[in-house]
């Protein structure tokens, strides 16, 4: 993590409340204290932090790709019996039972690897951060049926650690040297071949699905391109196209947010905590504040909203619109 500090306490509630025991976190860089809310969350027993420094062989390396690295001979990392890589802006919603991981893995008995498809949420016409927590206020997620490319059903995987040599970004890694078999499956617990192409053509949401906030408003994308982001594949009127996806209402996160809201208000009663967080938050604004002084970005910002409308209002189409087993599928009925 870098500089994620005002999402920092929602992310941690919602996944120790649906059973992940630890956390270890590796954070590169931060100015906004998300380092030092780890750190205090390490001093109360409820996660290990460690500093990523690009340093020694791993210096060239990206601090992703570092923090893989260097997990896979971490103690709490060899301590594992199942592991989740998740980004920040990543949930793990459980359908089955009481939203749990351990309801995922009675589904899932027998299994080496639960790969579990990304559903895109986009902003729900949001310009700026909405206030209160980003599992409520973001509720327009994409249809698979509509998206712009497989990207959008991407997998992030929960794994027997034992069974792999470290986690991947996407999935976990098999020594190269070691040929035995691995059960993988999707999370309705059918067997599945871990090809990428495959697990993402094949998208199953009836059990899980990991909601991924990655357009939590739309100066979010300003600020990733403002920062200097770069992929060659995008820029920032492409990456909104295949990421601002408005398209179904998906609330089933939700049946979380009684308990959450009090885990968060717990959490917040930690006076350490809560003048971290505020601390965050106020660094993200102010950081907000600085680039849109800026012509340029504001420019963008402009174009953003205007692009997103257009999206928005764009109607579907008839010959994509999701078959009543797509819906199913989607864990909707229609």
């Amino acid at each position: 993590m870098r500089n994620e500090g005002a999402s920092v306490l929602e992310w941690f509630a919602y996944h120790r409340m649906i059973g992940v025991d630890h956390f270890l976190i590796y954070t590169n860089n931060c100015e906004d204290g998300t380092d030092r809310m780890w750190l205090h969350l390490q001093k109360l027993g409820l996660a290990t932090h460690r500093k990523n420094r690009a340093n020694g062989t791993l210096r060239q390396a990206k601090a992703q790709t570092r923090a893989l690295i260097r997990s896979m001979e971490d103690p709490v990392f060899q301590g594992a019996d199942w592991v989740v890589f998740l980004d920040v802006d990543e949930f793990l919603n459980i359908h089955a039972g009481e939203g749990r991981i351990g309801d995922l893995l009675a589904a899932n008995a027998g299994s080496d690897c639960i790969l579990i498809n990304w559903r895109l949420f986009g902003c729900s016409g949001h310009v700026s951060d909405a206030p209160g927590l980003v599992t409520e206020t973001l509720v327009a997620a994409c249809d698979p049926e509509r998206a712009a490319s497989n990207y959008a059903m991407s997998m992030k995987s929960l794994f027997r650690r034992a069974r792999f040599l470290k986690a991947g970004i996407h999935r976990p890694q098999v020594h190269p040297e070691d040929s035995l078999p691995r059960v993988f499956t999707n999370p309705s617990g059918e067997a599945v071949s871990p090809a990428w192409r495959h697990v993402t053509r094949n998208w199953d949401y009836r059990t899980a699905q990991i909601n991924h906030y990655s357009v939590p408003s739309l100066e979010s994308v300003m600020m990733k391109f403002a920062r200097g982001f770069t992929n060659p594949m995008d820029g920032p009127i492409a990456y909104l196209r295949n990421r601002d996806t408005n398209h179904v209402e998906d609330r089933t996160i939700q049946r979380h947010l009684p308990r959450l809201r009090a885990e968060v208000a717990r959490l917040m009663e930690d006076p350490v905590l809560r003048s971290l967080h505020e601390e965050a938050v106020a660094w993200r604004r102010a950081r907000i504040a600085e680039a849109l002084a800026v012509p340029e970005n504001r420019a963008m910002l402009a174009a953003l909203a205007e692009e997103s409308a257009r999206l928005a209002s764009a109607p579907p189409d008839a010959a994509t619109a999701p078959s009543g087993e797509a819906l199913a599928r989607l864990g909707l009925t229609g």
